[in-house]
């Protein structure tokens, strides 16, 4: 009587296919994944802002502009990204710096004379890579 023995495991080439379909996986999930990532920080630094707009517009309609800085005017204090704010010849400046993968880059929201309208400036710094915040969707979309 012959005496066989069963063989347990995977051979060499069904090892290989799985490392090379979880390679290919994860070829196209972390790129997509960092992507998600930058523009969730992007989004967040933009929606801390609407609360300070929103206060320089109802500030704006009862006094001069110029006093509806941080702190003052029912205008929010200083918190999260925004990391300046100063009046501009009868406008409103806010600048935000979301920071992580963008570093020093930032947005930069300047109000019209009321406070309802606001433009976005983006300063990129130089970094047109991957962790260019102007390139975000969340900026395209302001």
């Amino acid at each position: 009587m012959a005496n066989f023995k069963t063989q347990k495991g995977f051979t060499l080439i069904e090892l290989m296919i799985a490392i090379a379909i979880i390679s290919i996986l994860a070829g196209i999930a972390i790129p997509q994944y960092q992507a998600y990532t930058r523009n969730a920080r992007a989004t967040a630094a933009m929606a801390e802002i609407r609360p300070y707009q929103t206060a320089v517009a109802i500030c704006a309609q009862t006094r001069e502009i110029a006093n509806c800085t941080p702190g003052n005017g029912g205008v929010p204090d200083r918190f999260g990204s925004l990391t300046a704010a100063r009046e501009v010849t009868g406008t409103m400046e806010f600048t935000v710096t979301p920071g992580g993968p963008f570093g020093t880059q930032t947005l930069i929201f300047t109000s019209d004379a009321t406070g309802v309208n606001w433009t976005l400036v983006c300063n990129n710094g130089g970094d047109a890579g991957s962790n260019n915040l102007c390139a975000t969707d969340a900026v395209v979309n302001f």
